[in-house]
């Protein structure tokens, strides 16, 4: 096998570790479809982009998801930041789809369904 196609194989594994995804559950036993679940989003190597409103906003507008307390930003070492909360509807699932549709994986994928899944 070629050292290039050795490579090209690698790159998405290494990707997926610079994203990390978790979420907490806030205020247990509230009725359903209450804001209820904390997500927090870190990335590396993110690069310029996070600085800009587009990255931000590109991952919002494509969350179906109603959100609160969305912050998104730069942790000052060309990394990302995000938290924002969501009710119990807003899956993992839903926040990986934001995140492809908003970077197409340029910056490695995302997993917040879980390990199993990923």
């Amino acid at each position: 096998m070629r050292l290039s196609t050795v490579l090209a194989l690698a790159l998405p594994t290494a990707l997926a570790w610079d994203q990390k995804c978790d979420f907490k559950p806030l205020n247990g036993g509230n009725p359903a479809g209450q804001i209820v679940r904390q997500w927090t989003i870190t990335g590396k190597d993110i690069g310029d982009e996070v600085a800009g409103d587009a990255f931000c906003n590109g991952i919002k507008d494509n969350l179906n998801c109603g959100t609160s307390d969305w912050d998104c930003k730069s942790d000052g070492n060309r990394g990302l930041k995000l938290t924002f909360g969501t009710s119990d509807w807003c899956t993992g699932t839903d926040v990986d789809n934001a995140w492809w549709f908003a970077t197409e994986n340029g910056f490695g994928p995302l997993c917040c369904r879980g390990a199993a899944f990923c």
